[in-house]
């Protein structure tokens, strides 16, 4: 990311109102106000699942039938990084067997100092804390945001694919988004020990100005200076040596203003214009020769005896 094309100071001045408007519109579903929120994480409880074996943060249940929701949360901040599809032919071409089902779409969000991306860390930090106590201690492996630019930051992702044959997965399979996978690459890296499914689906929106009404919008869309806005999940997966680790899992972004990044793309386009290089002269032909021959014979014929 090149930093100096971006007005951070003014973003983050955005980003606090959006995330002020967004809270007030979705109070329950802001991970920024879920820790302390009545209906948040008091209200939360961790369920196990088999094959694959993972833990997951879900809502308590509300009636006798026992219903549970895998709790869905949003943030919002700027996206600093991202490795969103389509994927190409030559990455495809050059990912060995065994690491395709690590391939992931993923993102970064900063909150630039911003108060409620404050809040939305400290929120996960809380998360982990009731994951851990599902567990011996120490064996959840400890959650720390990431930095960019002195402040706090979030990386979220969701693989593409799950191991074909684990539970729900013939059933939960699911067919790439052609605006996901035009060419059909990743349907082809699925080979036959992979497959796709609701738990790998990512949507994608924009936020249309000014009716604020969410379409879908291309994964491509995207650009590194957006600001965004993400739902995410959260789960903690089993590693080697009895290790567990939580994952803060992507289900959605929306792009919510792209103006930093269009004013960045703007910056960058003026800046390759170079000025024009220096011309060369050059004299050519018998001028100068002709002029010492005319000077020369005026001379001469001026000359006194």
């Amino acid at each position: 990311m090149e930093e100096e094309l971006y007005n951070f100071g003014a973003a983050a001045k955005d980003l606090r109102k959006l995330s002020l408007e967004r809270a007030k519109a979705n109070c329950d579903g802001q991970l920024s106000t879920f820790s302390k929120n009545a209906n948040g994480l008091a209200a939360s409880q961790i369920l196990a699942s088999e094959n694959p074996l993972a833990w997951c943060l879900t809502t308590r249940p509300t009636t006798d039938l026992g219903e549970v929701e895998e709790i869905v949360l949003h943030i919002q901040g700027m996206l600093v990084g991202m490795d969103l599809p389509p994927i190409s032919k030559a990455r495809a071409r050059d990912t060995p067997d065994r690491q395709r089902k690590y391939l992931k779409q993923s993102i970064a969000l900063a909150g630039l100092g911003e108060e409620g991306f404050h809040n939305s860390v400290d929120s996960i930090a809380s998360i982990h804390d009731l994951f851990s106590r599902q567990f011996k201690e120490s064996e959840l492996e400890p959650w720390y945001p990431s930095k960019f630019r002195s402040h706090s930051s979030v990386d979220i992702a969701n693989r593409y694919f799950s191991p074909r044959g684990s539970s729900g997965s013939h059933a939960d399979c699911v067919p790439f988004d052609p605006a996901m996978d035009p060419q059909g690459v990743l349907q082809g890296m699925a080979g036959s020990t992979l497959t796709h499914t609701a738990e790998n689906a990512v949507a994608y929106y924009e936020r249309l100005q000014p009716s604020n009404r969410m379409v879908q919008a291309l994964p491509s869309y995207f650009r590194v200076g957006d600001i965004v806005e993400a739902q995410v999940s959260f789960k903690v997966v089993p590693l080697k040596a009895g290790k567990r680790k939580m994952l803060v899992v992507l289900r959605a972004i929306a792009l919510m203003d792209g103006a930093y990044s269009k004013n960045a793309g703007i910056l960058r386009s003026k800046r390759a214009i170079r000025p024009p290089l220096f011309v060369l002269k050059r004299k050519i032909g018998y001028f100068n020769e002709e002029e010492q021959v005319r000077k020369t014979s005026e001379g001469i014929a001026n000359m006194e005896v």
